[in-house]
């Protein structure tokens, strides 16, 4: 019995060990301006906030507005188009087995294979150049507006799986409470 309780928490150390945060980047607009950077941890009486400068705390009677957003990875340069003149499809095999052009196409000279890949180039610049503020459009995950000092918090509170501390230490109570809840309004609903 001992060597099986040990087993078991040793593989949820492991699991734990592996189980990753994923880190949500706020904004929070309050009564003195704007504070930006990692949603950190969020508790009754401030909001930790990780940005360059380092932990920031942010009183959460002074809250207008959170917005929650994701991490965005960094653009990396697509090819859309392809120029390879001596790929396969281009070429085919003769009677003798040798590799020979496809309908009689000769091979490109200096010029046109230079030709063809700045074209490519090119039409692979335009359409970066496109796709590039496609990705910059960083829609977010959750709003909340804070509208009074009572209800202030539990408004924030709403936030608080979002945040690096929670992923981290996860409060399973309150988050079966909120699974019965939904049940319950799910249940009353039909």
């Amino acid at each position: 019995m001992k060597f099986i309780l040990i087993t078991v928490f040793a593989l949820c150390s492991v699991i734990r060990l592996n189980a990753q945060t994923k880190s949500y980047l706020a904004i929070i607009k309050t009564n003195s301006g704007t504070v930006k950077g990692i949603f950190y941890k969020v508790d009754s009486s401030f909001i930790l906030i990780e940005n360059r400068e380092g932990f920031i705390s942010v009183n959460t009677n002074d809250v207008k507005s959170i917005t929650i957003r994701t991490a965005k990875k960094n653009y990396r340069l697509k090819k859309v188009f392809k120029y390879n003149p001596y790929d396969d499809s281009h070429y085919e095999r003769n009677i003798n087995g040798y590799r020979v052009r496809k309908w009689g196409e000769r091979d490109p000279t200096l010029k046109e294979e230079f030709t063809g890949h700045v074209g490519n180039g090119m039409l692979n610049l335009a359409a970066n150049i496109i796709l590039f503020p496609i990705h910059l459009i960083n829609p977010y995950v959750a709003k909340v507006k804070v509208k009074g000092r009572e209800s202030g918090y539990r408004e924030i509170q709403t936030l608080e799986s979002y945040s690096v501390y929670y992923q981290e230490n996860p409060n399973l109570k309150r988050e079966l409470e909120q699974l019965k809840d939904v049940g319950k309004k799910l249940s009353l609903k039909q």
